[in-house]
């Protein structure tokens, strides 16, 4: 099994090998530019507290609550006292996070704003991660050395003759094939990630038997969060119930989430073992809301890939290897979608690294 959590100390780390990660994850330049992305004024993140963030998460919340209430259909100004109570709330909300001065302080009225802001406090909690393990670590020599003795995860490189790169390498460039597509996706590497010793033991290996390999993409920010604390924040979001961490079977899937510039040499992808216990599966995220108490749902996309050249990691972890491939005409979103309700149940097993080039005809 190439991956066990460590019963050593760690090693000293060769920096050229993890070097490159450390400084594209813990960029503060990314870090600025991912927070501005999502209307954060990044001025303030050193002052900002994670009371104040759950402060407005907590505002957050009574604002979905408000708007849960009314029907689909219905437009909240035909209803003035729940706008103005919403009105109210997003008056509130402006006031706990520091927005960008270019940022237009409408009233957060509709479900694309309140997930926006959903997201706007996930990445501000894992970028508050990452800078607590920076300020936290002691130089001693090499900064980014001291700064990876003091992440949750030993990351080393994975032998190009293990038989478990050739696996991930495979899933990587053949997942990555989607019809249509603008970019060449090619693995270029692959590291090994492993808790370290001390570490929060809920990233252990999960002991259920409904086991897979998938993709989890964000901003490089939020994997500098992981990396320096684990899996702390679950995404919200108004159609998909409870919260959750959403991981995929699709390479082009979650490389989109991690907001690529154009013209960007290279991406990098989690690939997590989910530990699914017993799966429900639906058609649609309003479906979410008739699963009861579950530890994973998936919800079907149109395209998947092909099930029969599905292969195994370590005997018992599914990869699902394969072009992705139209399988489900009648589905409403395009690729499979894994919600997953608990932290551990991810275990974090690679980091991986993608060439990205212009696709040729």
């Amino acid at each position: 099994m190439d991956n066990n959590t460590s019963s050593k100390a760690p090693q000293e780390v060769d920096p050229s090998v993890i070097n490159h990660i450390l400084k594209y994850f813990f960029n503060p330049g990314t870090f600025g530019k991912h927070l501005t992305d999502v209307g954060f004024d990044v001025t303030h993140l050193t002052k900002t507290k994670k009371e104040t963030m759950q402060k407005a998460e907590d505002t957050l919340l009574k604002l979905a609550e408000k708007f849960n209430k009314m029907e689909v259909t219905e437009d909240v100004k035909q209803h003035q006292d729940t706008y103005e109570n919403m009105k109210a709330l997003s008056d509130e909300f402006y006031r706990t996070i520091p927005h960008l001065p270019t940022v237009q302080q409408i009233p957060i009225e509709r479900e694309e704003h309140i997930n926006s802001k959903f997201s706007l406090i996930q990445n501000v909690n894992y970028a508050l991660d990452s800078f607590a393990t920076i300020n936290s670590t002691k130089p001693s020599g090499d900064f980014l050395q001291s700064l990876y003795k003091n992440l949750q995860f030993d990351i080393k490189p994975l032998s190009k003759d293990s038989p478990s790169y050739s696996t991930i390498k495979e899933y990587g460039d053949i997942n990555s094939q989607a019809a249509n597509s603008t970019i060449s996706v090619e693995v270029t590497d692959i590291f090994e990630c492993s808790l370290k010793e001390g570490k929060d033991s809920k990233q252990e290996a999960p002991e259920t038997t409904n086991k897979i390999l998938l993709w989890y993409g964000d901003r490089p920010s939020s994997y500098a969060g992981i990396l320096a604390q684990g899996f702390q924040h679950k995404s919200r979001s108004l159609n998909r119930g409870q919260p959750f961490f959403s991981l995929s079977d699709s390479v082009i899937k979650s490389l989109s989430y991690c907001y690529l510039e154009r013209g960007d040499p290279q991406g990098f992808l989690l690939l997590c073992e989910a530990d699914l216990g017993e799966l429900k599966e639906v058609q649609n995220y309003q479906d979410l809301e008739t699963i009861g108490d579950v530890k994973s749902a998936k919800v079907t996309g149109k395209l998947s890939p092909k099930p029969e050249t599905e292969k195994t990691l370590d005997g018992n972890v599914k990869v699902p290897i394969g072009k992705v491939e139209m399988s489900n005409e009648d589905a409403k979103i395009l690729y499979n979608d894994y919600l997953v309700y608990n932290a551990d149940q991810i275990r974090l097993r690679y980091v991986v690294r993608f060439s990205l080039k212009p696709a040729t005809a």
